[in-house]
């Protein structure tokens, strides 16, 4: 199963990337309502992955009486990501404050 979400969203992405290359560019105005779509899509398509990729983490955890670690990791990389906007920091600190509360908890 994992695999398949892997699969899902190499081809999502790469759809994502070759699609605006392919896109005539003289037929699109900026001002159209397409064009407005299609640069809020990306971000949204990001986002349903992100959220279908942590919502079953949450749901496990909830279930294994482990919810609290994982609230840490999530609001360590939120705090990195609002101070820093660096995804790399974010996420070692996410990993890291999920190690160490797992282990004190």
């Amino acid at each position: 199963m994992p695999w398949l979400a892997i699969c899902s969203v190499g081809i999502a992405t790469c759809l994502l990337r070759v699609i605006p290359l392919l896109w005539p560019a003289g037929r699109v105005q900026r001002t159209s309502p397409r064009a407005a779509w299609l640069d809020a899509l990306g971000p949204c398509l990001l986002t349903a992955m992100a959220a279908t990729v942590v919502a079953p983490a949450f749901n496990e955890a909830a279930g294994h009486g482990a919810l609290l670690p994982l609230g840490f990791g999530c609001f360590a990389v939120a705090g990195m990501m609002l101070a820093f906007r660096d995804p790399g920091w974010a996420t070692l600190a996410g990993m890291a404050a999920w190690w160490i509360s797992a282990g004190w908890l």
